[in-house]
């Protein structure tokens, strides 16, 4: 029995050309960046970044158009002076507040008997459904801290 050779490796010729090494793959193409805008709703009790976005809208417009459709829900079953008064619920407080409602033509309340003070919360409670919208709504617009729906403009990655 004849045993065959192994063939053995040849040296490559002088001037002759070597083998290319393999190209690397692509990189994959970077995802685009595209802005949106969310509609949060602000909790007083929670810090911002506990609160998840309410929608997402690839446009500024339609999400002040919903922001301001849940702020004007909200208005006409909250009381602004549930745990408020006009002191820290607007700049100028009820000063402020006293002259604004006198330009609306709305009475101005009086102090109780026995209270050095107005109370608020009841005077809203009996004047609201004696009010315009429109006086509604810009005692609502003076007041600094009730725009619960806010728009936030943000980058979504793929």
């Amino acid at each position: 029995m004849t045993q065959k050779a192994k063939p053995t490796k040849t040296a490559k010729a002088p001037g002759s050309k070597a083998k290319a090494p393999k190209k690397a793959a692509p990189k994959p193409a970077k995802p685009k960046s595209v802005a949106v805008y969310t509609v949060v709703r602000k909790i007083p009790a929670e810090s911002p970044m506990h609160t998840n976005p309410n929608r997402v809208f690839a446009s500024k417009a339609a999400a002040q158009l919903f922001a301001d459709d849940r702020n004007r829900e909200l208005r006409a079953l909250t009381n602004p002076f549930d745990g408020d008064d006009p002191d820290t619920a607007m700049k100028g407080g009820e000063k402020a507040f006293l002259a604004l409602l006198k330009k609306l033509g709305i009475a101005t309340p009086t102090k109780q008997k026995g209270y050095s003070y107005i109370i608020w919360k009841r005077w809203w409670d009996h004047a609201f459904l004696d009010l315009t919208d429109k006086q509604r709504s810009d005692l609502w617009d003076a007041f600094d801290e009730y725009d619960w729906y806010k728009v936030k403009n943000t980058t979504l990655e793929n």
